[in-house]
């Protein structure tokens, strides 16, 4: 489904010769009977799916009529469809959520470190040793410029991965 970007369904999924029961039944189902996979595709690019979604064993309707069809119909296949998009927006919005959580996190510990830093200047400073002060500072100020950059890193290297997603 990933590479060829369309639909599938079947309703005798046995005799399904694109449907491999070790690779296509993720779930705890043993008895596949029926099912309807296909890609899910973000608002961020039209061509690659974000995530591929997958129905299996359609429950009938209790008092479904003895002459309606059976199994997945074209209507679950128009359903579907028109969920693509919203299923699209929610995992790229996921993504996103992570990847700021992700971000936040990293900007909480580099605080935390500046935070120390300055308590240890702090202690340092009420000695006498003012060129050991200087040149400690120097050294806390390049480490605080360093573990900035190595922050400004990984948020760019997450930015470019959910972009190229």
């Amino acid at each position: 489904m990933f590479k060829s970007k369309k639909l599938f369904k079947s309703n005798n999924a046995s005799k399904e010769t694109k449907f491999n029961e070790e690779i296509d039944n993720l779930s705890s189902c043993t008895d596949v009977k029926n099912f309807m996979i296909g890609p899910v595709f973000g608002t961020k690019n039209k061509d690659i799916p974000c995530a591929i979604i997958q129905f299996i064993n359609k429950v009938e309707a209790p008092n479904a009529l003895k002459n309606q069809e059976k199994g997945v119909t074209e209507t679950e296949v128009t359903k579907f469809k028109q969920m693509q998009n919203l299923l699209g927006m929610c995992v790229e919005n996921t993504n996103e959520m992570a990847n700021t959580i992700t971000t936040s996190f990293n900007v909480q510990d580099v605080m935390k470190n500046i935070e120390q830093m300055m308590e240890e200047e702090k202690a340092r400073s009420n000695s006498n040793d003012q060129e050991q002060l200087f040149s400690d500072f120097k050294e806390n100020r390049e480490t605080i410029i360093k573990k900035i950059d190595e922050l400004e890193k990984i948020r760019s290297t997450k930015v470019e991965k959910f972009e190229h997603k």
